[in-house]
């Protein structure tokens, strides 16, 4: 006689408490602009202690697949791109954070109701990513060394457009008649 399974009823949105151990993916490689985010990071005492909630991941695949609507192998598939880096319990078991799943629903709104390839949707990942760190170096650092970090990161985001303003005069903003 097999032995009696108990089902549980899982509520999409609610965490439900992990008590595996919970390791970072170890095989994303750091970019040069998340090496930034961390060095600003340092400089501002973030960081040392323990993980913040929003990045601890509580949610296995299939909770995860039910909140955003999406079919589990999608998921994979995101994480195989590099779209979204789950962390791994001891077991390889995927636990999606919180931040992990608001990065999703970007990602489904880009591709569902804006008509983005994975391709574009890995540009405007880029995009918002520099522009965060261009956020947080308006919140953090002095006028001076703030504008000098804003513009390099600005002009990193337009190199990652491959956009040149060679040859091309400053236009003064139009004016009302």
């Amino acid at each position: 006689m097999a032995p009696k399974m108990r089902r549980v009823r899982l509520i999409p949105g609610v965490a439900y408490p992990v008590e595996l151990s919970v390791q970072p993916n170890s095989e994303r490689v750091p970019s040069p602009l998340s090496l930034l985010a961390e060095s600003l990071m340092s400089a501002q005492g973030v960081g040392g202690g323990p993980e913040p909630e929003a990045t601890q991941g509580v949610y296995v695949i299939s909770v995860t697949a039910r909140i955003l609507h999406m079919h589990p192998q999608t998921l994979r598939k995101y994480e195989r791109l590099g779209l979204v880096n789950p962390s791994r319990s001891d077991g390889m078991v995927r636990y999606y954070s919180d931040l992990d799943i608001s990065r999703l629903r970007m990602i489904k709104h880009l591709v569902e109701d804006r008509g983005m390839n994975l391709a574009g949707v890995e540009l405007a990942l880029e995009m918002v990513s520099k522009l965060q760190l261009i956020q947080q170096v308006m919140d953090t650092e002095s006028e001076t060394s703030a504008r000098d970090a804003i513009q390099r990161l600005m002009a990193s985001v337009l190199d990652l457009l491959h956009y040149s303003d060679q040859g091309h005069r400053a236009v003064d903003p139009p004016t009302q008649s």
